[in-house]
C-alpha cells in the first residue's frame, strides 16, 4: 500500500457509511457493517485506523460499535458521529481514537441513532465483522502522544459551500479520460486560525478504476488552490481539518484538463545547453517534451539560431514515458548537437499521431538555458569530438555492465543527499564517447561520482557507424 504521512498527534478509525438500496425506517434497525479494513497505523505500531463501511439510512446522525478484542482484551464500546455526503456513495466519515490497534479484532455495530431523536434503537443482528485487507492507499502518522480514553472521538468535518472563500476544482486528467479512471478521492485538510489556504493538504484515500493515482495530483493541487473562511468554534478562533470529496467521472461536472497545448499535442520545455569548449567547437543541446497523450507516433522540431535562419529535425521514433505518481503527462527527451551559432529558441513545428494524422503547430518557443560547469566532470570526451549529429533520441540508459557510484562521505564523515542526471553519447561498441552533467546535486563529490560511474558502465551499441543517446539519474539517499 502506497504510504500517505500527516502530521497527526492522534489516532482514529475511519468510518465511512453508504446507503442502503432501499432505505429502512429507523426503527426497523436494518443498518449493518459491510467491511472491516485496516487503513493504516502510527509510526510507533501502538495505534491504528480501521475503516468500516456501513449500510446505513440518510438521517443517522450517530452509530455504536462494539471492538472485540477476544483474548488480547476486552471489549470496547465507543460512539460516533456520522457525517453523511450527499453526492456521492460514501455518505460520511467520522474519526475515532483506538489504541491498542485491533489485531485480530472483530467489529459489531450496536446501535444507531437518528436525527432529532434521543432514543438509540438497537441493531436487531449485531454480527461481528473480521478485518479485511485494506486495498487503498495506507496512512501513517505521528503517534507519539499516548491515548488511552478511547469514548474522547474527534472528526474532521466535511468542508460546505459556506467553509470556502474560493472553492477551487481539480482538472480531470486527458490520461484518465483516456483510459477511462474514474472514481472519488478524499483530501483532508488543515485550515489554520487565520483560514485562506490550508496549512497541509495529504490524500486520506482513492477508490478508482484503474490507475488511481493519476488523480491523486489534481485532487491536492485543487485542495491546495482553494481558500477558506477563518474557523471560530464558541465565538472564538481555532483551527479545523476538513474533508473534500472530489469525484471524478465522465459526466462529472470537474472541469476537464486540455489535451494540447495552444493547439499542439507536444510541447518543448527544459532546453539545456553544453556551451563550446577548447576540445569540442559545437554546442550540444538537451530537451524534454511533454505531452498530455501518449498517441503521438513522430514529430518535427524546429531550431531558430541568433540570426533568425531556422532548421527543422524529424524525432522518430518518439517514445513517450509516463504518466507517473506527480506528474499527469507523459515526457521523451532528445539531444543534438549544432556548429552554428547558438541556438536560439526550440519549439515543435508538427506532429503526426498514432492514427496517422498531421498536427502543425504554433511557434511555442523554449530558449535554452546554459548548463553551469560545477566541476571538471561535468563533461568527458574519449577521443575527438563527434561529428553533427541529427536529432538524437534519449533513451532511459540500458546497461550490459552496470556500475554504480561510490557513495562519497563530506569533510565531516556525513553523507549529503541529493540526484545527479548524466546524458551519455554511446558508440557502436557499448562505451561512452561524449557525457554530460545535465542535472547537478549542487554539490561536487557527488555530481563527480556520478559521472564516475556513468562513464565507467557499458551500454546497448548502437549500429555500426552511429551513436545512442541515454540518460540516467542517480539519486543519493543517506
Amino acid at each position: 500500500m502506497v504510504a500517505r504521512f500527516s502530521m497527526l498527534s492522534i489516532a482514529f478509525v475511519i468510518l465511512s457509511l453508504t446507503f442502503t438500496a432501499e432505505t429502512a425506517r429507523a426503527d426497523e434497525c436494518t443498518a449493518s457493517i459491510a467491511s472491516f479494513a485496516l487503513a493504516g497505523h502510527g509510526l510507533s505500531g501502538k495505534e491504528a485506523i480501521y475503516l468500516a463501511t456501513l449500510n446505513v439510512d440518510s438521517d443517522v446522525t450517530n452509530a455504536e460499535f462494539v471492538v472485540h478484542f477476544g483474548a488480547t482484551g476486552p471489549d470496547v464500546t465507543f460512539d460516533t458521529p456520522v457525517l453523511h455526503y450527499k453526492s456521492s456513495k460514501v455518505s460520511g466519515v467520522s474519526w475515532l481514537r483506538l489504541s491498542p490497534p485491533a489485531v485480530g479484532a472483530t467489529i459489531s455495530l450496536a446501535s444507531v441513532t437518528k436525527f432529532g431523536e434521543t432514543q438509540r434503537c438497537i441493531v436487531s443482528s449485531a454480527v461481528p465483522t473480521p478485518v479485511e485487507v485494506f486495498t487503498g492507499p495506507e496512512t501513517i502518522y505521528d503517534d507519539s502522544k499516548p491515548h488511552t480514553d478511547l469514548s474522547d472521538v474527534g472528526y474532521s468535518m466535511l468542508a460546505r459551500d459556506s467553509d470556502f472563500t474560493k472553492k477551487a476544482f481539480p482538472e480531470y486528467p486527458y490520461f484518465a479520460r483516456e483510459e477511462n479512471v474514474m472514481g472519488e478521492v478524499l483530501i483532508e485538510v488543515e485550515v489554520g486560525t487565520q483560514g485562506g489556504p490550508a496549512e497541509r493538504a495529504w490524500v486520506r484515500w482513492i477508490e478508482a478504476t484503474g490507475q488511481s493515482d493519476l488523480l491523486e495530483k489534481p485532487s491536492l493541487d485543487a485542495a491546495h488552490s482553494s481558500t477558506f473562511t477563518a474557523p471560530v468554534e464558541d465565538g472564538r478562533p481555532t483551527s479545523r481539518d476538513y474533508l473534500i470529496l472530489y469525484t471524478y467521472s465522465l459526466d462529472s461536472p470537474i472541469r476537464l484538463a486540455p489535451d494540447t497545448f495552444d493547439g499542439c499535442p507536444l510541447e518543448i520545455e527544459d532546453a539545456r545547453v553544453a556551451p563550446p569548449s577548447d576540445s569540442d567547437p559545437n554546442a550540444w543541446y538537451f530537451f524534454n517534451a511533454r505531452a498530455m497523450s501518449g498517441k503521438i507516433a513522430s514529430a518535427v522540431i524546429a531550431i531558430q539560431d541568433t540570426y533568425g535562419r531556422i532548421a527543422r529535425y524529424p524525432w522518430q521514433p518518439l517514445t513517450l514515458t509516463g504518466p507517473t505518481i506527480g506528474r499527469s503527462d507523459s515526457i521523451a527527451a532528445a539531444a543534438f548537437n549544432w556548429s552554428d551559432t547558438d541556438v536560439k529558441g526550440i519549439w515543435v513545428d508538427q506532429v503526426t499521431t498514432t492514427s496517422g494524422s498531421i498536427v502543425h503547430c504554433n511557434q511555442n518557443i523554449d530558449e535554452p538555458k546554459t548548463l553551469s560547469l560545477t566541476n571538471g566532470l561535468s563533461r568527458f570526451m574519449s577521443g575527438r569530438p563527434l561529428d553533427i549529429l541529427g536529432l538524437e533520441p534519449m533513451q532511459h540508459a540500458m546497461f550490459t555492465h552496470e556500475i554504480l557510484p561510490a557513495y562519497p562521505t563530506a569533510a565531516d564523515g556525513t553523507r549529503a543527499a541529493g540526484h545527479v542526471t548524466v546524458d551519455t553519447i554511446v558508440d557502436s561498441t557499448g562505451h561512452v564517447v561524449d557525457a554530460f552533467l545535465t542535472w547537478s546535486s549542487g554539490l561536487d563529490y557527488l555530481d563527480a561520482a556520478a559521472m564516475k560511474a556513468a562513464i565507467a558502465s557499458t551500454y546497448q551499441p548502437a549500429a555500426a557507424g552511429a551513436v545512442r543517446a541515454y540518460g540516467m539519474t542517480y539519486r543519493f539517499v543517506p
